[in-house]
């Protein structure tokens, strides 16, 4: 069941769910979507940055929220993790919380802004 899955799982879900636009609108399963952001969670320590960008922007693109403790994990592993992130990463975090109107913590936005100022000569125009 989804209390088994591992990181990658759970963004290969959440992250499918998005492209095929899924949203509260479309009639989307808000507790199983509940159960894996919960899942995300408890898994968090094992994101990659991808991982952490792919499931943060694809729960912004459903127009859904983010749960607040997956919200504090996710910025706690970016913020951790940021110096492994690709141009795309950065971006897609930082215009996912946008999007979600999300205030990201301080220690995140450093991080992001270090990894987008030694990134800067690698982001593609997208």
């Amino acid at each position: 069941g989804i209390h088994e899955l591992q990181a990658r799982g759970v963004v290969n879900i959440i992250h499918s769910m998005g492209k095929l636009h899924w949203s509260v609108w479309k009639g989307i399963d808000v507790q199983l979507v509940g159960d894996l952001q919960e899942r995300a969670t408890a898994t968090a320590g094992d994101f990659d940055p991808q991982g952490i960008a792919n499931l943060v922007h694809s729960i912004a693109k459903m127009g859904i929220g983010m749960d607040a403790a997956l919200l504090e994990a996710m910025q706690g592993r970016a913020t951790v993790r940021a110096g492994d992130f690709k141009p795309q990463d950065v971006s897609s975090v930082m215009w996912a919380l946008a999007k979600m109107d999300i205030t990201p913590d301080e220690a995140l936005v450093e991080a992001m802004q270090a990894r987008a100022l030694e990134t800067a000569g690698n982001f593609d125009p997208q």
